[in-house]
């Protein structure tokens, strides 16, 4: 009987085989790895850029229904209808539109302010417009990872200004309220991200 010893491998075709099994596994896992760190990535800027989109939204809605309502602050000053620095708070004022769906007898124009601290951007409301001493505003996390905020203000002859109200008075200028309001977010991994809002009442 002829024994055909073709017919099987050998141990070093088996040792090879192995070995070309092992690379090959080596790379598909490598590459599926790589297309899980960029799924994750994507995920990623796409919560980030959800959260930016639900900011500036927020901050639309706020902006464009300010009112020329001045208010008393916790110690009894007056406060203008809209305030903007560059410090912590960068921008408070009153708005209108405050939903009321339980009809209970208050005013439809509410205290709101944007603070920046610590790489977050807050967004604060007061339940009240002329504060006491224990009045608590409400504070809500917008969006981390903020670099930096800058804001302008654009009054009635159509000039920029760093505050508001501005430091020299304008002349000619009617309205507690500035035109325009330029806000430039400096977001960790998305760069300035800038914004113009219409304030309500100007065309």
């Amino acid at each position: 009987m002829k024994i055909n010893r073709n017919s099987g491998f050998t141990l070093l075709e088996l040792l090879v085989a192995v070995l070309v099994f092992a690379f090959i596994s080596a790379l598909a896992s490598g590459g599926f790895n790589a297309v899980l760190s960029t799924a994750s990535r994507s995920e990623e800027q796409m919560t980030r850029l959800a959260e930016l989109q639900k900011a500036m939204v927020i901050m639309a809605r706020d902006i464009e229904q300010a009112v020329e309502r001045s208010i008393r602050d916790e110690f009894g000053g007056r406060l203008p209808p809209l305030v903007g620095s560059q410090s912590t708070t960068l921008l408070e004022f009153s708005r209108t539109g405050l939903r009321n769906p339980s009809k209970v007898a208050r005013s439809h124009i509410q205290r709101v302010a944007y603070r920046h601290e610590d790489g977050v951007l807050y967004r604060l409301s007061w339940p009240v417009l002329d504060r006491a001493q224990d009045t608590e505003a409400n504070e809500y996390q917008l969006i981390e990872g903020i670099n930096e905020v800058e804001i302008r203000y654009l009054d009635e002859n159509r000039d920029w200004q760093g505050q508001w109200p501005p430091l020299v008075a304008v002349p000619g200028a009617t309205n507690g309220l500035p035109k325009a309001i330029e806000i430039i977010l400096d977001i960790e991994g998305l760069g300035e991200v800038p914004r113009l809002y219409r304030v309500r009442g100007f065309e």
